[in-house]
């Protein structure tokens, strides 16, 4: 490994040998041993052995199986550290909202969703929520500061689809109501269609006619399926029925 000066003399008991595998993997947000290998090659015993020590004090964190983050790294890049350990993954849901400022409210996890099966984890104590979904469904994405982040289109069918997941109906309403003036409504349509779900076109109907917003109304009743949909799909059915969007109102 080339030599290169400590900066890291902030730490307490920081050995050079340490000191030169954190210099090394400063680009870098999430390494691991075999990229510390590649950059330095120091034999596997060497790496495992700077890098329990490294843990032990604190200045690295390890996430998963051969997964590790400078702590000092952790706070600015919470979404890059999640959707790279969920690979492949985007952002989305009531985190993605708030990222956008379309909610007020205080998100405390990262929700991501990925065409693979990952069980919840902790990026040191921020819980990370993984929603899998069938691959036809992922896309509506973009990189954003080198992390993939919903499309705000994409973002409510994702809230309409998993309405528990953006804080319920009612969160969901003022969801919509922030976010629907900058909404690309020929991107919506075409994703509405894309993803491939008619009660999406009854639930989102009903609540912008509910919010008393502008929207191709001819379009959306020409897509809602002939059966009622719940409008809130995680909740029992209630009495209520609105005829025209065929929409339970359950929420």
């Amino acid at each position: 490994m080339k030599k290169t000066k400590n900066n890291y003399k902030i730490y307490k008991s920081l050995s050079r040998q340490e000191a030169a595998l954190l210099n090394a993997v400063e680009p870098l947000i999430v390494f691991s041993p075999l990229e510390i290998k590649r950059l330095s090659g120091w034999k596997s015993s060497r790496i495992s052995n700077t890098l329990s020590t490294l843990k032990r004090k604190k200045v690295i964190l390890h996430l998963q199986k051969n997964k590790y983050i400078l702590s000092e790294k952790v706070p600015q890049n919470l979404f890059l550290a999640a959707t790279a350990l969920t690979a492949p993954s985007y952002i989305s849901f009531w985190t993605a909202s708030s990222y956008y400022g379309f909610t007020e409210q205080q998100v405390s996890a990262i929700q991501a969703i990925s065409t693979k099966q990952y069980p919840n984890f902790k990026i040191g104590t921020t819980k990370v929520e993984v929603t899998t979904v069938d691959p036809k469904r992922f896309f509506g994405y973009a990189k954003i500061q080198n992390f993939a982040l919903a499309e705000k289109e994409k973002l409510i069918l994702d809230c309409l689809h998993w309405p528990e997941k953006a804080g319920g109906i009612s969160e969901l309403k003022k969801i919509i109501n922030s976010a629907w003036l900058s909404i690309e409504r020929g991107k919506l349509q075409e994703y509405l269609i894309k993803f491939r779900n008619k009660s999406l076109f009854a639930r989102l109907g009903y609540l912008l006619e509910e919010l008393k917003l502008p929207f191709p109304e001819e379009f959306f009743l020409r897509n809602i399926p002939r059966g009622f949909v719940l409008l809130n799909p995680s909740l029992k059915p209630s009495k209520k029925y609105n005829q025209k969007w065929k929409v339970n109102i359950n929420d």
